[in-house]
């Protein structure tokens, strides 16, 4: 009868744990979820033909012409979205095509695992002329969950000693909530930095310091 007592608390307390952490789960969920839709991507970009690094380098020359009459961050946003989309359809998936209609797994995915998902990766500017970077991603294997990282960078466009562009990360977010630059420094110190620097095509990675460097002349 003891025993029978004994289980039937164990038990009871294993079903209370359970909910409690399948609570907090769901809270959790709720708390990242974050929708991003195909309308917040740069539909130039998407629709445009031709060689995407070819006009992405342009849009950086322009930049620096004393005849451009367009504006500096509107042609940094562009060259990123272009070399972004190049680098997703030559390194990751060449049928990648968040436009098309009807979508498929091929043209919906940057890349697709059994434990997550990422569908979308542009930039944009903000209001205070940062670059704002979000990367879409979603998982099913508990609780469906559809959120974002979103990174800000500051951006400094300079002509000395040699014309280019830097961002410098400012902060980062899971959704609105903040993540630590202690925090990505854990994560990516369970990486190879040195080769994820490497992959870059175009440009300096620097994960030590959080910029990347462009120039119209290298």
């Amino acid at each position: 009868m003891i025993f029978l007592k004994l289980l039937k608390r164990l038990l009871l307390l294993v079903i209370i744990l359970v909910v409690l952490v399948f609570g907090a789960y769901a809270v959790f969920v709720s708390r990242i979820h974050a929708e991003v839709n195909v309308s917040d991507l740069p539909q130039d970009v998407y629709e445009s033909d031709g060689n995407l690094q070819s006009m992405a380098m342009a849009k950086l020359v322009e930049m620096f012409s004393p005849f451009s009459t367009e504006d500096d961050y509107t042609l940094y946003e562009d060259f990123l979205n272009m070399m972004i989309l190049s680098t997703i359809r030559d390194n990751l998936n060449a049928d990648y095509d968040p436009l098309a209609d009807p979508g498929t797994d091929a043209t919906t995915y940057i890349y697709k695992s059994d434990y997550i998902a990422i569908d979308k990766i542009y930039a944009h500017t903000n209001e205070d002329d940062q670059i704002v970077l979000t990367v879409a991603f979603e998982n099913e294997t508990l609780l469906k969950i559809d959120s974002k990282i979103v990174l800000v960078f500051d951006i400094d466009i300079h002509a000395v000693p040699s014309p280019g562009v830097t961002m410098t990360l400012n902060s980062l977010f899971i959704s609105d909530m903040v993540i630590s630059i202690d925090t990505l420094d854990w994560i990516l110190s369970h990486f190879d930095k040195t080769a994820i620097e490497d992959s870059v095509p175009y440009g300096d990675l620097n994960l030590t310091d959080y910029t990347y460097t462009v120039s119209p002349v290298s």
